[in-house]
């Protein structure tokens, strides 16, 4: 269906500069799926750019578009049953030890393919139309390796001339200074898709379903949109400088465009070890050392962000027990404290070993969507999800990374994510609700994740 192209990898040379110079010089190109990996933590080591694809997979629903440069050929069926064609259970061998993609997909799984794999009620609004799959197969890729301090470019049959030559000079060169002037955006009138009133009302009616016994835990969301006018990859740069995180993400998805500035991992694969990183609990971090140590302790200590956690990984480890040899799924560590630049978060790492005869999409069709965003338990949370939220979700707690020919997944939680379509932006924040949630502190809690969009943007709610 889709031709898997070996890829041929040269070195870029030492590092020079921030990566985002290779980025900017590409993302303007439709097509073009910029992975970029910040912070401290040991996930940060990689950053991947993607460009000139020369095939690429959308949809909506059960229609799908595989798109080649020989035509576009339309299939009308389940998205994972195309997805299964395309990524064989044994891909193209081993991939080399020091890179962690050599040729696949790039781009992003919506929240909304959930309903190819359990039957939930219809979501209601959406008002970007985006497509529900998105990923481009890119013939042209730069990886850095922030642990060796190298960078490499692979190419393969399907690169156009010349880009290459590009990309080598590119890394010769001095880094330009960075833009200090006008912004190269601006935001205009903000709306919510609900008033405060109406969040803790949907707040509260979750607690009813706590109580009555339907769920444990679940995740609501509530959605901000913006007027928006300007280069949404400028705005993409201002939220990495502001808030680096792990698995930050830039699409130019043709007619819109995806930031993703999430720290949280959804699933990796490679090989045979697959890896899950739930995320619960946030504090701000403080420039005061004391004050900050104890921030630190008060979300190691929180009985209710703790609770949270323990059910997602139940739930994490069940998922992951469905795809994985029997005994080898294992929590191998579980309130980890890890500290960003502006927040302290909560998270565990849950491992297996997937078994022998299932590929990368069986693994996506078990664990999707993220627990951490869903509830517990998952279907009747994706059940209540879809009744007291007005719109869908789209990209947002979907998940953004790479599917690869070797046997090789690395996907976020689409968190803290934004699309820009139009003249419009749009993005969502949200939290776990369990039986004691005070609605007042839920709907700040939405509040305090939005504060770098909404500072970056310059409007608040």
């Amino acid at each position: 269906m889709i031709e898997p192209l070996e890829m041929h990898r040269e070195r870029l040379g030492p590092v020079r500069g921030s990566f985002t110079r290779y980025c900017t010089s590409l993302a303007g190109m439709p097509g073009t799926v910029t992975l970029i990996s910040g912070g401290p933590t040991e996930q940060g080591r990689y950053s991947l750019l993607g460009a000139y694809p020369y095939a690429a997979v959308y949809g909506r629903g059960r229609t799908l578009d595989v798109v080649r440069r020989g035509g576009t050929v339309t299939r009308v069926d389940n998205p994972f049953k195309v997805l299964n064609e395309i990524f064989p259970v044994h891909g193209l061998g081993k991939l080399p030890d020091d890179l962690p993609f050599a040729g696949g997909a790039l781009g992003y799984l919506g929240y909304e393919l959930a309903g190819h794999l359990e039957r939930l009620p219809p979501p209601r609004g959406d008002r970007f139309q985006l497509p529900e799959l998105c990923l481009f197969f890119p013939s042209l890729v730069v990886i850095r390796d922030r642990l060796k301090r190298e960078d490499y470019l692979l190419t393969c049959k399907a690169t156009p001339s010349g880009v290459s030559k590009k990309l080598r000079d590119l890394a010769r060169q001095p880094e330009a200074p960075v833009q200090t002037g006008a912004l190269l955006y601006s935001a205009g009138q903000l709306s919510a898709n609900f008033s405060r009133s109406a969040y803790l009302g949907i707040v509260e009616q979750a607690r009813r379903y706590i109580h009555q016994g339907d769920i444990y835990q679940v995740n609501l969301s509530q959605r901000f949109r913006y007027g928006f006018h300007g280069d949404p990859y400028f705005l993409f740069t201002r939220l990495l400088a502001e808030n680096p995180a792990p698995y930050f993400a830039y699409i130019n998805g043709g007619n819109f465009a995806v930031i993703s500035t999430s720290p949280e991992r959804f699933v990796k694969r490679r090989g045979q070890v697959v890896e899950s990183r739930p995320i619960k609990g946030t504090r701000p971090r403080h420039a005061d050392p004391e004050q900050d140590a104890a921030q630190r302790a008060e979300l190691l200590a929180s009985v209710k962000d703790s609770a949270e956690l323990v059910m997602i990984v139940d739930l994490v480890r069940n998922d992951l027990s469905r795809v994985c040899q029997p005994g080898t799924v294992k929590v191998d560590e579980h309130r980890r404290i890890e500290g960003y630049r502006n927040v302290y978060h909560m998270v565990s790492v849950i491992t297996g070993q997937l078994r022998s005869g299932l590929g990368s999409i069986e693994l996506l069709r078990a664990l999707f969507p993220a627990g951490s965003i869903t509830g517990c338990p998952k279907i009747r949370a994706m059940e209540i999800i879809n009744e007291l939220e007005p719109d869908v979700r789209g990209v947002y707690t979907g998940a953004i990374g790479y599917i690869g020919w070797h046997d090789n997944v690395d996907l976020n939680v689409a968190i803290r994510t934004a699309v820009v379509k139009g003249d419009s932006l749009s993005f969502a924040v949200g939290g776990g609700i369990v039986y004691d949630s005070d609605p007042e502190a839920e709907y700040l809690e939405t509040l305090h994740k939005g504060a770098t969009f909404f500072k970056l943007l310059g409007v608040n709610p």
